[in-house]
């Protein structure tokens, strides 16, 4: 689903490890306790951001992270045999309003589409229903409106943790910084984690050595019945146009001389 999109490449997320978040949490509560570092009658505004003190660019996390776990780590099953896109790959970026754009995403949606059909008449519709569900958040999410280019001001946490005991520092880290942290090792415990939920099981199955089974059987008949399926609809659909094509010619034809 990601081998077209349309978001600036130079776009900063602002993602925000939790550990940061949970130091930012315990820094502000023991400054408003013991009133260190906070100012009288003021609210006490802080932000536990990283776009303003360890950056990380849209196209870093695809090119340095995504794209080379997903090379060294394929799923079993995928979609598309054409091997991961990086944001300098053709067409991987495109002006959300150009036609290759759209043609690229009606293209995939009447192709998952037809796989969740598929997957409906093979009895497998909660599969297709997620298959469809997964689209559905990845067209939300692939439009421009989700470029934000927000940057959070971070001189206040900046300034509470310096005032914390020099013991304190190493556990109690509410920023973000390069000196310190990588994002490329923070990003790679999410692609871990991920695919562990998701193709765990495919993986257990690859892992095992080859023996016929019920199970694998059966899942090597699902998938052609998928394949089959699909196929069947197409033709279907190209033999009832060919036939709505040949009556609306036949009506408007003159009738042939005797």
């Amino acid at each position: 689903m990601g081998r077209f999109m349309c978001h600036d490449p130079r776009h900063v997320t602002d993602t925000v490890p939790c550990d940061v978040v949970a130091s930012a949490i315990l820094l502000t509560t023991a400054a408003t306790i013991s009133k260190v570092g906070v100012q009288p009658h003021a609210p006490l505004i802080v932000h536990a951001a990283t776009s303003t003190t360890y950056p990380h660019a849209n196209h870093e996390f695809i090119n340095d992270v995504l794209h080379p776990f997903w090379r060294a780590h394929p799923p079993q099953f995928r979609l598309s045999s054409k091997p991961y896109k990086t944001t300098m790959d053709r067409n991987a970026i495109l002006p959300e309003d150009s036609l290759t754009f759209r043609w690229l995403r009606w293209r995939q949606a009447v192709r998952l589409n037809s796989l969740a059909l598929a997957l409906t008449v093979a009895g497998r519709g909660q599969l297709g229903e997620r298959l469809l569900s997964g689209w559905k958040v990845w067209t939300l999410y692939n439009t421009g409106c989700m470029d934000f280019h927000l940057f959070f001001c971070c001189a206040n946490i900046k300034a509470l943790a310096s005032l914390l005991p020099a013991e304190e520092r190493p556990s109690v880290r509410p920023l973000w910084q390069a000196e310190a942290d990588s994002w490329a090792d923070y990003m790679q415990t999410y692609m871990v984690a991920i695919r562990a939920k998701y193709f765990s099981a495919y993986d257990k199955v690859e892992a095992k050595p080859p023996t016929i089974s019920a199970k694998a059987t059966s899942a090597v008949l699902a998938t052609a019945v998928f394949s089959a399926a699909g196929l069947a609809a197409a033709v279907l659909v190209v033999a009832v146009l060919a036939l709505v094509l040949a009556t609306l010619s036949t009506r408007d034809s003159p009738p042939a001389a005797c």
